[in-house]
């Protein structure tokens, strides 16, 4: 009779930790679906889990793709402005003409083309620049959402979202897709360099990027860096210049200089940034049923540790010192350590990042509650 009540009494336990594991779970799971962020956790994560990728990504990148960023922070026009009038800096249009050119001469010959450039207010140069750019494939250039309007540029060509998300002009997560439908510049990548749809709507949809390549790597010309003057001039002095510099290669433009975010690895460039998310995009697994049991076992598990297990007597004159060193020595490392545990885990082993604090909280309520009551009222 005793074992039976021990054992149903054990079940009951074991059901009730379960409970609030899978309660837990959803919990997190929203918590890292949106753009809520703690920038200790994501920092610490993010240069950890960067030690990794460093290892074997330099061979990875180079196997499979082979990157030429062009910037075109010195190469600006000027132009009167439409709106507040005066004159604004933008992107010398006719530079831009003249490579879109470059690419179609030669047959297009390319692998990708991201140009993180948005047309916003039409120029003169517009109609050379729209010609060039439809007699060349593989190309995508960013739109922006605003106040739920999808703000596409001033001439017609092929676009994605390139919003993102900083706090103090600090970026930690990217949203990658917006009203379950509206996509994203990385997740348009995917689609149209990986066909891995599916892929991506099996990710959370807020993830926290990969840093695989970083400012720090183009300063040190660890790969082709052109700035697009000399790109073109260099085209003409050259002989065979494309074949040997553009051919099968992934360019990347963008504005590498003033379009900088504060990010866990530095200042990095919005460009590196969409980057980095389609790169973590091609190189994470999908979220697994695997990873699912494994984060509800954990949460089950620091559940019960929480609320059953037995406080240990720690003999000291006053009550409160006595609750607080057995909270601390005793009972806070080990569901701590499980926690901690599980976000290392998670990331090594199943390329997903989530942000652990808000549950850590409340497991040291509920355990200061469970404990204060078992010390005091139910002994």
């Amino acid at each position: 009779m005793k074992n039976n009540m021990d054992k149903a009494k054990r079940n009951k336990r074991i059901l009730v930790s379960l409970v609030n594991g899978i309660g837990l779970f959803i919990c997190l799971w929203y918590i890292n679906n949106s753009s809520y962020t703690t920038f200790t956790d994501e920092d610490a994560l993010t240069k950890v889990n960067n030690i990794e990728q460093y290892i074997y990504s330099n061979k990875w990148l180079k196997k499979n793709y082979n990157f030429v960023f062009i910037d075109v922070s010195r190469d600006l026009d000027l132009m009167n402005d439409p709106v507040q009038g005066g004159q604004i800096t933008i992107t010398d249009r006719k530079k831009l003409t003249s490579f879109f050119q470059l690419l179609a001469d030669n047959h297009n010959l390319h692998r990708f083309v991201l140009c993180d450039l948005f047309f916003e207010f039409p120029t003169n140069d517009d109609s050379a620049l729209l010609y060039q750019i439809n007699r060349c494939t593989h190309l995508l250039f960013p739109s922006h959402l605003e106040n739920n309007l999808l703000i596409k540029p001033c001439i017609p060509v092929n676009t994605a979202i390139a919003n993102y998300e900083t706090y103090s002009g600090r970026f930690a997560k990217f949203q990658l897709l917006y009203k379950d439908s509206i996509e994203t510049i990385p997740v348009k990548m995917m689609h149209e360099l990986n066909g891995a749809k599916k892929q991506v709507l099996q990710q959370l949809n807020t993830i926290s990027p990969c840093y695989f390549i970083t400012a720090k790597q183009l300063q040190n010309h660890q790969y082709p860096f052109f700035q697009l003057g000399d790109l073109l001039e260099s085209s003409n002095l050259i002989p065979d210049f494309y074949n040997k510099f553009l051919k099968n290669k992934f360019v990347i433009i963008g504005n590498f200089e003033t379009d900088v975010h504060e990010t866990p690895v530095g200042k990095t460039p919005g460009t590196l940034i969409l980057l980095d998310v389609y790169l973590t995009l091609v190189a994470h697994k999908n979220i697994s049923w695997l990873w699912v049991l494994f984060m509800i076992a954990s949460l089950s598990c620091c559940s019960y540790l929480v609320f059953y297990k037995k406080v240990q007597p720690i003999d000291h004159k006053h009550p409160v010192v006595d609750l607080v060193l057995q909270l601390l020595i005793n009972d806070y490392i080990s569901y701590f350590g499980i926690c901690l545990l599980m976000v290392i885990i998670s990331e090594l082993l199943f390329s997903t990042q989530i942000v652990i604090s808000p549950i850590l909280v409340y497991f040291i309520c509920i355990n200061f509650i469970v404990k204060f009551l078992h010390k005091h009222y139910f002994k």
